[in-house]
């Protein structure tokens, strides 16, 4: 066993919460563990699990960052030692670093061609187990002004509204927009309901006077692009 895992294993349960914060403290945070930040992260355990075994306990059971940073809320809120404060702050923490991720300057992030976007879309829509939608904002060179989700469905369907597609694009002055989702069932094919929201949205984009440029769907397997070529000019 560890000397960390020791000093965890004493009865003041002050000092095994506390722990990870002084050495935080005193010798910044890249000196932590991976088990120490989450142990950080959790702030207090429960009565039978202080916050280090519930940290170390999601990792064995999730093997990787990676997978924990894509466990839904209500399979958090199974394990024990989470409850729902915790299970908030997890969820939030690895939304603020799939966003940080699509946060770079805009003038550096080109987004002329599908597989541009695609790049952009991963940390977001990605392995996600439920259908979400995205609006990907554009200025008049093709750089990414912004990245909204505007929905998140069931498992195998997507609420696509209009509304909420422009009114994203409009807020943020866009010169052109790409709408983006995910199939959580790994096949990015486009299904007829896809390929009708797109032509409604092309109409739709005819009258707002932002063009639609692309419908994108991604999943852990590749994409799909409608449009399937660079962007100098809108679909419809």
């Amino acid at each position: 066993m560890s000397d960390v895992k020791r000093v965890y294993k004493l009865k003041d349960s002050t000092l095994k919460e506390d722990l990870p914060r002084e050495r935080l403290l005193n010798n910044g945070v890249g000196s932590l563990s991976l088990v120490e930040l989450i142990t950080i992260l959790i702030g207090a355990g429960v009565k039978e699990l202080n916050a280090f075994e519930v940290a170390s306990n999601l990792l064995t059971k999730y093997k990787s960052l990676q997978t924990l940073s894509i466990v839904g809320m209500s399979e958090l809120l199974n394990e024990r030692g989470i409850g729902l404060a915790t299970a908030c702050r997890i969820t939030t923490c690895f939304e603020l670093s799939r966003r940080l991720q699509i946060s770079s300057p805009k003038s550096k992030t080109d987004c002329s061609t599908p597989s541009k976007i695609h790049k952009v879309l991963i940390p977001v829509l990605q392995n996600k187990t439920r259908e979400q939608v995205a609006v990907i904002s554009l200025n008049s060179r093709f750089k990414l002004i912004c990245l909204d989700i505007i929905s998140e469905g069931t498992v195998n369907e997507a609420l696509i509204h209009p509304r909420e597609v422009f009114k994203s694009a409009i807020i943020s002055s866009a010169s052109y927009v790409v709408i983006a989702h995910n199939h959580p069932s790994g096949d990015h094919s486009p299904s007829l309901e896809d390929i009708k929201i797109t032509e409604r949205l092309t109409e739709i984009s005819r009258l707002v006077g932002i063009p639609l440029l692309d419908h994108i769907i991604i999943s852990e397997n590749g994409y799909h692009s409608i449009r399937n070529t660079s962007y100098t000019r809108p679909v419809c």
